[in-house]
């Protein structure tokens, strides 16, 4: 006989023969653990690997505590809306705001003068040949009224508003700006949403900190697009491979026509009545209550 046989059954022989092995219950059974129980458990227990650095350092200061710690704030809301860390990084660490930026939003000439002494400024016979000359000579402008069903006549005047047909686009550092009026708070939703749509042109490759130059207000390009309006809108008529709003007259005057169509434009419906007003017209009338239509034709 086998001596572990053996053993046992001596071991066996041995046993009180009163006492009887106890009942296996189902809450007695323990089964063996399971890969996928395994994993799991490991996952509770072990911390993420994965972890957000700090997109800007507390060390770098802009002078501005209030500023500061807006863009620490802002720093985390940029990653967590899919900016690169790298980016927020490197575009916030450094920024200082500028004050000539809250002092000019303040005082905004659409708002702080009467219509007819703005309208006075901004149009001159000059600006009017210009445009009429543009007009005729660029050919692009027949396709881009066939693409988006919008008038020549329209984008030029928009054109010539905006920039003086790409001559005045702004030498202000888009992304400081709208850093600025983001921290001072007072229109803080939107220059956040802007601010956040700018680094993202600069992630995407298609244009760098040093083109984002444009308005005081974070307005860019030769028709002052707002960053956000880049993305969604943004054209490349002259098939060079990028939107380029700020040196192609046919990207920057196509990309204003898709906005507006976007916009809901209705290609071949009017969008104002011509009259023709006296030399001496009082554009003060324009600033009172609203006359019927009657009262003009008189």
């Amino acid at each position: 006989m086998d001596r572990r046989v053996f053993i046992v059954l001596l071991l066996a022989g041995c046993a009180d023969p009163s006492m009887t092995p106890p009942a296996i219950t189902p809450s007695a059974i323990v089964q063996a653990p399971t890969i996928s129980s395994i994993l799991e458990s490991q996952s509770r227990s072990e911390p993420s690997t994965v972890a957000t650095p700090p997109p800007v350092s507390p060390s770098v200061s802009s002078g501005d505590m209030t500023f500061d710690n807006w863009r620490a704030q802002f720093a985390d809301k940029a990653v967590a809306a899919g900016v690169p860390v790298a980016v927020v990084q490197r575009e916030l660490a450094g920024l200082t705001p500028d004050p000539t930026v809250v002092s000019l939003d303040r005082r905004q000439p659409e708002f702080s003068r009467p219509v007819g002494d703005y309208i006075k400024g901004v149009i001159s016979d000059d600006r009017v040949a210009l445009g009429r000359r543009y007009r005729d000579d660029l050919p692009f402008l027949s396709d881009v009224e066939q693409r988006f069903g919008v008038p020549r006549d329209v984008l030029l005047a928009v054109w010539a508003m905006e920039s003086a047909f790409g001559k005045i686009q702004g030498n202000n550092d888009v992304i400081r700006s709208l850093a600025t009026l983001a921290a001072d708070g007072r229109r803080r939703a939107f220059a956040e949403t802007e601010l956040i749509a700018a680094l993202k042109i600069i992630a995407s490759g298609e244009a760098t900190r040093a083109q984002l130059k444009g308005s005081w207000a974070g307005a860019m390009g030769q028709t002052q697009f707002i960053p956000s309006n880049f993305d969604p809108t943004a054209v490349d008529e002259d098939g060079d491979g990028k939107r380029d709003i700020w040196g192609s007259n046919a990207d920057s005057l196509a990309s204003a026509a898709n906005l507006l169509a976007k916009g809901g434009w209705r290609r071949g419906e009017g969008w104002a009545r011509e009259v023709i007003l006296p030399a001496n017209f009082d554009y003060s009338l324009v600033e009172g209550p609203r006359d019927p239509w009657a009262a003009w034709q008189a």
